[in-house]
């Protein structure tokens, strides 16, 4: 029997510890786009946060988000955000 259990995108960032992860994608991110506004940093952390649950939505969908991957699904995601924008 499997257990099921349900986080929040701030409890699996906790859990994992990428917090300081994803600032930098944000930072980078920002960067990026040549810096942001006061009233874009708001939509750019959650959008980058719901892409990231879309992500993990998906992982655990296809079976592959299990507990000890966590923290290396989670890094490796950030990890190809910030190629993509040119931080990492």
């Amino acid at each position: 029997m499997s257990l099921k259990v349900r986080f929040t995108i701030a409890q699996v960032l906790d859990i994992t510890d990428e917090e300081d992860h994803l600032h930098e994608l944000v930072t980078a991110t920002a960067r990026a786009r040549g810096g942001v506004l006061d009233d874009e940093v708001e939509p750019l952390i959650f959008g980058i946060l719901e892409d990231l649950e879309d992500h993990l939505v998906e992982q655990s969908r296809a079976g592959k988000f299990r507990g000890p991957d966590m923290k290396k699904i989670v890094s490796a995601w950030i990890d190809e955000r910030l190629a993509e924008v040119g931080g990492g």
